[in-house]
């Protein structure tokens, strides 16, 4: 048997391509290699050749006179084959300048960033790779959680020292970049200020510490040639250990606030859906907040623990330290935290030095404290909660500036909730209130007279018998509102009909005010959900499973 010859090894770049040999880029093609098509074309032509030798000669006399299929198409392959490989006119180079404006029109970050289009300019030709070169702000955003991107740590370390630039960078996803990869980064992309490594199971606790720490750590330039990093997303994540590596990078993470040489610089942080999460490390940074007489915490705008620590059932947040290690927190995300154990709140408030400001979160804008609903107990109603009036009264009651509250599941409060919680001058947009104790008639009149004026969407879904048409007569009060969550409740048909009709008098309102555009004064109502409400017709419910046009129309208003 004769022996197997030798594989050629493919060489692989970072869009997972097999790429010519460059002693610079592997992401470059000399213009002298042929491309598959052409092969391909030549291939077909050759085989078309070889068949027609075998085809009788009084044939082949009759396919000279009138021509055959094959005949042309592979004369037509031929000629295709040497238009492609043979040479040819060159076509006039666009500036360079040009170029450039293409491609930053098409590396915005709206449009999903450098990868792929960057990197696949780069293989064009000669004046496209210069022109991507000249460009080193086309690498400010990239995403290599492209579907067809493989990076590696060996890719990254060949395309990180063009990467000066970059500001905005996602791993999600990605497996093939491990400690070494995130090690180049943070020693090639000086200007990083956010990275997302959503989705990650491989790195190890002292990878992530030592690169994070490089780049928490490093000095804000005046002239933006360095910065250090601002966003942080670690949602999904396993490290190992697989135990204690997440409470230690997170540990390490906030610790490096205090060290950092110009104060605190991470302004996001989210951790979400991690079930092995603990509290140790945002409990040590609250503590040294105090004991230091300084938030070191100052810069974080974005606090976001949802549905993480569910395999913990000691998760006790120390809401006045809190408030005051993170005095510019705008929003705090703690839906489902903690799962069914639910996370607790210290019972009485704590000490805080002499001259620290009255607690509370005073640019707070977003509150999601809601319980974790469990699909395996339908109908049963949601996950643990501990939030009560006074916990909500301590995390809100100084926060003028709310906009968002999401208290579904929150069965331990009482219908007077949102008057000693909510400040009054707040200008609530969003009051999401599916079962929770403030989901009733009283609650949401109360809401309406104090931010009928501000509110754009009410969830009131499964309230039951609580939430009748006295909560939708009050809803159509608000000129602004154009969302409704009515889903298992009490409401009528009549009453639906009216708040319908209440909202498109408020929006034609809107509409002569502003001389015919909605802006600025409210608009149509164009969610609403009245599924599982046994109290409309049957009919009506029917519509309501369709769209908003067929449920008007069931209800006359065409």
């Amino acid at each position: 048997m004769a022996p197997k010859r030798g594989q050629r090894s493919r060489k692989v770049g970072l869009l997972g391509l097999e790429l010519a040999n460059s002693s610079d880029d592997d992401d470059y093609r000399p213009p002298g290699a042929s491309s598959g098509a052409a092969r391909r074309v030549a291939a077909a032509a050759a085989a078309a050749e070889r068949t027609a030798e075998d085809v009788p000669l009084a044939q082949r006399r009759r396919q000279l006179v009138h021509g055959s299929g094959k005949q042309q198409a592979a004369a037509s392959g031929a000629g295709a084959s040497a238009a492609v490989t043979g040479p040819s006119t060159p076509c006039p180079d666009l500036p360079e300048e040009v170029l450039c404006h293409i491609l930053r029109l098409a590396c915005r970050p709206e449009a999903g960033g450098a990868i792929p289009t960057a990197a696949v300019a780069m293989c064009v030709s000669r004046s496209w790779r210069a022109a991507a070169e000249a460009c080193p702000d086309l690498w400010h955003h990239i995403s290599l959680s492209w579907r067809r991107c493989r990076p590696s740590d060996a890719a990254l370390a060949r395309a990180a020292p063009r990467w000066t630039h970059l500001r905005w960078l996602s791993l999600a996803g990605v497996a093939g970049v491990g400690d070494a990869g995130l090690q180049t980064l943070a020693r090639c992309c000086p200007r990083l200020t956010s990275l997302s490594l959503a989705h990650s199971t491989q790195y190890s606790d002292r990878g992530l510490i030592a690169a994070l720490g490089a780049m928490l750590g490093r000095p804000a330039a005046p002239g933006g040639s360095s910065a250090p990093l601002r966003c942080l997303d670690l949602s999904f994540v396993q490290v190992s250990p697989k135990v204690s590596g997440l409470d230690a990078v997170v540990r390490e993470v906030l610790a490096q606030q205090a060290r950092n040489p110009g104060g605190p610089a991470l302004e996001e942080l989210v951790i979400e859906g991690c079930p092995l999460l603990s509290h140790q490390g945002l409990r040590a940074m609250t503590e040294a907040s105090v004991d230091a007489g300084a938030p070191l915490l100052a810069a974080l705008r974005v606090l976001n623990l949802s549905q993480s620590a569910g395999a913990r059932s000691d998760f006790v947040l120390n809401l006045e330290r809190l408030q005051y290690s993170c005095p510019a927190l705008q929003e705090l995300r703690l839906n489902g935290l903690c799962g069914a154990y639910a996370w607790s709140f210290n019972a009485t408030p704590s000490a805080l030095p002499r001259d620290a400001q009255p607690p509370g979160f005073p640019q707070l804008t977003v509150c999601q404290v809601a319980a974790k609903a469990n699909p395996d107990m339908a109908g049963l109603g949601t996950g643990a909660t501990n939030v009560t009036d006074a916990c909500l009264t301590r995390l809100l009651a100084q926060s003028p500036l709310l906009q968002e509250l999401e208290l579904s599941g929150c069965e331990r409060l009482t219908p007077n909730s949102l008057a000693t919680a909510v400040h009054p001058s707040a200008p609530l947009k969003h009051a999401l209130l599916a079962r929770s104790g403030a989901c009733c008639d009283e609650a949401v009149t109360f809401l309406v007279d104090r931010f009928g004026a501000t509110l754009e969407a009410v969830d009131l879904s499964w309230g039951g018998s609580r939430i009748t048409d006295a909560a939708v007569a009050a809803l159509a009060r608000c000129p602004r509102l154009h969302s409704a969550g009515l889903a298992g409740t009490a409401v009528t048909t009549e009453g639906v009909r009216a708040l319908l009709l209440a909202a498109d008098a408020h929006a034609a309102a809107a509409a002569a005010q502003s001389a015919g555009s909605s802006g600025g004064g409210g608009g149509q109502l164009f969610h609403l959900d009245v599924s599982s409400c046994r109290g409309l017709e049957r009919r009506v419910r029917q519509a309501a499973t369709l769209d908003m046009p067929r449920l008007r129309a069931a209800l006359g208003l065409g």
